[in-house]
């Protein structure tokens, strides 16, 4: 007799992807959601608002008696809602439940919901098949979910490194072997594209270390 698919996904991940899940004024509302694919002895969780993406492969083992294979897309809010009545003084995962009747509940920690319909994205396209150190430009409101990340994942900042890639996407490490995120670059804006030279001429002009209004009119070896 097969046993019920139950399933115990690490908080960490699912912390981790609910940062880079798509908010709900996008149009493509199936990426307002967590996937997790089941493959063999491993279960994937991944998450993607187009731009930056996260996943994590975790062992499930061979002794928990489901041998099918399968995708379920989770909604973000859902996942939230379970993660908020979690109390990781007991334990480090939630169980995910779909053993129901219907085919498309699900029960993660107890709170029953219907996956998201629809068919998640093939990440697997856009993970990189060579770095090549080009640096990059990136948005810098996704440096707050960098940091948040390390924060979820329990990692020191200093331990993320983002490997540049030109205009494909950039790999981000966070020194464990089970995860990874990726950020995919932008172009500057107008204002910005202007030379090194230009640029640092402005600077030093600002900084009063040159231009009409400098700082030290005549500098001195003692002058900071």
């Amino acid at each position: 007799m097969t046993k019920k698919p139950v399933f115990e996904l690490n908080t960490s991940f699912l912390k981790t992807a609910l940062l880079y899940a798509a908010d709900k004024k996008d149009a493509r509302y199936y990426m307002e959601s967590v996937a997790i694919f089941k493959r063999n002895d491993h279960i994937r969780i991944v998450a993607t608002n187009g731009h930056i993406l996260f996943c994590a492969l975790q062992s499930i083992g061979v002794d928990h008696g489901y041998d099918q294979d399968f995708d379920k897309v989770l909604p973000a809010t859902e996942v939230k809602r379970a993660l908020t009545g979690f109390n990781k003084n007991f334990a480090s995962a939630l169980a995910l439940d779909f053993s129901g009747p219907d085919s498309r509940k699900i029960i993660l920690n107890g709170f029953q919901f219907d996956e998201v319909e629809g068919t998640y994205p093939d990440t697997t396209r856009v993970v990189p098949e060579k770095i090549s150190d080009e640096i990059a430009h990136f948005d810098t409101k996704y440096l707050d979910v960098l940091q948040k990340s390390c924060k979820a994942l329990d990692v020191a900042t200093n331990n993320a490194k983002i490997h540049h890639n030109g205009n494909n996407p950039a790999l981000i490490s966070f020194g464990l072997d089970n995860c990874f995120a990726l950020f995919m670059p932008v172009r500057p804006g107008v204002v910005h594209n202007k030379t090194h030279d230009k640029v640092l001429s402005e600077v030093r002009d600002l900084a009063g270390c040159t231009g009409p209004a400098a700082q030290y009119s005549k500098k001195t070896k003692n002058a900071a």
